[in-house]
């Protein structure tokens, strides 16, 4: 069995099944792991102390928190997998039937492939003149759309490291320029899978509706 993805998700889909089968993860980019837990306290609560969650993606240290994004876990560490019997393999660049080409140019077989490798836009269905670009991808600058009163919110580092989490999107929802006469707001829960859409026609009053339920309610303007 072969999960294709490095990042938190991946590897702990590899912890989790190495238990009862023969698992290999394929690698890709150097990742910074950090503790669960640091004195007592997890390290988002720690994060969150020091700043580092609301710290606007546009500020020295906003940048920096973003270049240094880490994942949570010893447990989750190269070192640690190997130990639980994971093997590591390069990162994945073709495949053919059941063969997976690897990027130092070796290969092998498995019957079974997990793809973890994140989630990208694909807005498509909103029918919006200026709201998607070509490559099918919502065009806003912090949650702003060039549409008028249409606004996002829960998109990864919208303003901040926060912004694609429940904790921070109140924050980025509240802004009175974002608020005010606000028609559509959309918040993109693409980290669950899916994309979900949440239409409010009045500040505070939500009403959830999947993009396949929406597609085709949204208006021309």
């Amino acid at each position: 069995m072969l999960v294709v993805g490095d990042g938190a998700t991946g590897r702990q889909i590899a912890a989790e099944l190495v238990v009862t089968h023969a698992v290999a993860l394929a690698t890709g980019k150097p990742w910074q792991v950090v503790p669960q837990r640091v004195l007592g306290k997890d390290t988002l609560w720690w994060f969150d102390r020091l700043g580092a969650l609301r710290a606007d993606k546009d500020t020295r240290y906003g940048r920096w928190v973003r270049a240094h994004d880490a994942i949570p876990g010893w447990h989750l560490r190269r070192s640690s997998l190997r130990r639980l019997g994971v093997q590591l393999v390069p990162r994945t660049v073709g495949a053919t039937g059941h063969q997976l080409q690897f990027a130092d140019g070796t290969s092998d077989t498995f019957e079974v492939v997990i793809w973890a490798l994140g989630y990208r836009d694909e807005a498509s269905w909103l029918q919006m003149p200026a709201a998607v670009d070509t490559q099918g991808r919502c065009v806003e600058d912090c949650g702003i759309s060039p549409v008028p009163r249409l606004f996002y919110v829960g998109r990864s580092w919208q303003t901040t490291r926060a912004s694609a989490l429940l904790y921070g999107v109140g924050a980025d929802a509240a802004p009175a320029s974002m608020t005010r006469g606000c028609r559509w707001m959309f918040a993109i829960g693409a980290q669950q899978g899916r994309l979900a859409a949440w239409v409010t026609v009045s500040p505070g009053l939500f009403l959830r509706k999947t993009a396949t339920e929406h597609a085709g309610e949204v208006p021309n303007r």
